[in-house]
């Protein structure tokens, strides 16, 4: 059965962190790709292409910030009409990795929603600024 895992880990002295782990099986019959472990989940088309393939330098700030954090949860995802399209259903702990579609033309339909809570009833959203000049 092919599978493919990711991990990415990042340390802050004193603390290590892990910010994805996941395993993924590739080809599940009549499903596509199956993904389970801690990841971010993918809201938005621009959030799920390639840099090289986006408009501008980085996807919208505002997308940035309305995005979820890397959460456990499990998602099945695939392709249509010749990979010009693409689909994605998950369910995530708290609160979409598909392939690259071939091709110029791509269909994207999507919905997707978030259920976001603050500690004492507040919540904030932030995002980097527009240009990232050192």
């Amino acid at each position: 059965m092919p599978f493919s895992y990711h991990i990415e880990f990042g340390y802050v002295p004193g603390s290590f962190t892990v910010s994805e782990a996941y395993v993924a099986i590739v080809d599940v019959r009549h499903l596509g790709r199956l993904q389970f472990g801690q990841f971010t989940p993918r809201v938005g088309l621009q959030l799920i292409t390639s840099s090289w393939d986006i408009g501008l330098m980085e996807p919208a700030a505002a997308l940035q910030a309305m995005a979820p954090p890397p959460r456990p949860g499990v998602q099945a995802s695939g392709t249509f009409f010749d990979r010009r399209g693409t689909w994605t259903a998950g369910a995530f702990a708290g609160n979409i990795d598909d392939k690259e579609p071939a091709g110029t033309n791509y269909l994207h339909l999507g919905a997707s929603t978030s259920l976001q809570r603050g500690a004492n009833g507040q919540l904030q959203y932030r995002s980097r600024r527009s240009l990232l000049l050192a």
